[in-house]
């Protein structure tokens, strides 16, 4: 594979995770009529961009040319370094959704234990 198509393949992979979030987000926002953020919010907010993304979008582009208008063949270190950088950022994107899944299912499992009780309580007060 090369560098250039791996490297839009990745792009695909993080857009995925990007969208998993976004929905995970939307979902959880709607339960909670807020935004849902963790306690250790490293993350960007979808649509923001990092400096390092913005970094890696012009290390991609530069490889696609290689450094005289040359298309490269092979992995420069400078290529590698990028790719350790987004498979990190999958990595934070992945620890992102599985927060929001988690915090979801908490949530739903609390509304389930409220609503139970307020049963019990009506329950109670109709004898």
């Amino acid at each position: 594979m090369s560098s250039a198509s791996r490297c839009q393949y990745i792009r695909g992979l993080i857009e995925r995770r990007k969208a998993e979030i976004r929905t995970l987000e939307q979902q959880l926002e709607g339960e909670t009529g807020k935004s849902g953020s963790s306690s250790t919010d490293t993350t960007l907010r979808i649509g923001e961009s990092s400096s390092l993304h913005l970094t890696l979008q012009g290390e991609a582009a530069l490889e696609k040319t290689g450094e005289e208008g040359i298309p490269s063949t092979d992995l420069s270190s400078r290529t590698k370094g990028t790719m350790q950088d987004i498979e990190c950022y999958i990595q934070l994107c992945n620890k992102k959704r599985d927060t929001i899944a988690r915090n979801t299912k908490l949530l739903q499992e609390f509304k389930n234990k409220t609503n139970l009780e307020k049963e019990k309580e009506r329950e109670g007060l109709a004898l």
